[in-house]
């Protein structure tokens, strides 16, 4: 539990937060180049892009009372390891179901990531010492920039890789990109200091 262990737990959760929050704030820049391809309605894009939130709201609290149970690394590595699986289904879905096929991955994806903060409060619950916690508040209060961070990249990231209509590269791109943090993730982080 020292000092060198506390600062790889701190990158890891860095890390993992940039990736994930960088794959949900591709999804608006994602779905007019896929609804342009397959020809989604306006209607049909909108639900698209409310479909995440659905699945999000449900899970919050039943990912909690699994992070207490569980520890906080098994629920973010569900978060991760789902975020992989929709992203790589998602081209499939998409060409065979159609706009309800992606509805339902972005559904998927909202009830996989609904234990992203229930598990990251469990992890900091047990890793910053109770002399540490105001710094921590602080530290979330500029949580807005990182999710500024996370926007900018997915919207500078997502139309590039789908130049040409290639959407589905985008979400093979993510889905391995997610999978080598999942990796990275599995080997260095854990529930607590030893």
């Amino acid at each position: 539990g020292g000092f060198g262990a506390r600062l790889t737990m701190y990158a890891m959760c860095g890390t993992y937060v940039l990736a994930l929050k960088t794959v949900r704030a591709a999804i608006p820049s994602m779905v007019p180049i896929l609804a342009a391809e397959l020809g989604f309605s306006m209607a049909q894009q909108g639900l698209l892009l409310s479909s995440f939130f659905q699945g999000y709201f449900v899970t919050m609290i039943p990912a909690a009372a699994a992070a207490q149970r569980l520890g906080g690394k098994a629920i973010l590595t569900l978060c991760l390891g789902g975020t992989v699986g929709v992203f790589a289904a998602l081209p499939a879905a998409a060409r065979h179901l159609g706009a309800l096929g992606c509805q339902l991955l972005f559904v998927l994806l909202g009830l996989v990531q609904g234990g992203f903060t229930p598990g990251l409060g469990v992890l900091n619950s047990s890793w910053i010492p109770p002399e540490g916690h105001e710094k921590v508040w602080a530290i979330r209060a500029q949580t807005l920039c990182g999710d500024a961070l996370c926007q900018m990249l997915a919207a500078v990231a997502t139309p590039w890789l789908c130049r040409g209509g290639r959407w589905a590269r985008a979400c093979y791109a993510y889905a391995i990109a997610t999978a080598c943090v999942t990796v990275l993730w599995q080997l260095l982080a854990s529930d607590a200091p030893a």
